[in-house]
């Protein structure tokens, strides 16, 4: 087990590579504006380049390990209860969200005349999970159970804002 990482606002991809250590291969956000992927390899990378991008509270980062690897965040993670939406696909994360279904997520969302298309995360064996409001029944196996620590994309029609409930 990694020690446990004192989290400031805003730190780098580089910093939480360095904590997770020789097995973190890769650590990736999506780009909202260019509505491109961004990556941070270890090794390759350069530190404090413009490609050593912030991470910032509310955001959801995919960390790729090469073996199966375990660290722990602590501090103040969150600066407050938002997270911006734009229309498309949103990588959503968030520290103090409490275990919920995916179905019970949709009702945190607002947006401004539109609607949650779908919400996806990958699941601990590597295969991407769906929940379709409308489609997917309340209740069932699809609609899954969502957990901090994890990242979901969340696809809307517009933008808008999630609030999440105090922890």
């Amino acid at each position: 087990m990694v020690p446990p990482l004192q989290m400031q606002n805003e730190m780098r991809a580089s910093e939480l590579a360095a904590v997770i250590g020789s097995s973190c291969a890769k650590i990736t956000k999506w780009n909202t504006t260019t509505k491109t992927w961004q990556h941070f390899i270890p090794g390759f990378t350069p530190v404090n380049s413009a490609k050593d991008f912030r991470l910032k509270n509310g955001e959801g980062y995919y960390v790729s390990v090469r073996v199966f690897t375990t660290f722990q965040l602590t501090g103040d993670l969150v600066s407050d209860s938002t997270v911006d939406l734009v229309a498309g696909a949103n990588l959503v994360g968030y520290d103090t969200l409490k275990p919920l279904r995916a179905s019970e997520f949709v009702n945190l969302v607002s947006l401004q005349g539109g609607k949650v298309m779908k919400i996806s995360t990958l699941n601990e064996n590597g295969q991407w999970q769906h929940f379709i409001p409308g489609f997917t029944p309340a209740g069932s196996v699809k609609d899954y159970t969502m957990t901090q620590g994890h990242s979901y994309m969340v696809f809307t029609t517009t933008g808008g804002v999630i609030t999440f409930p105090a922890a």
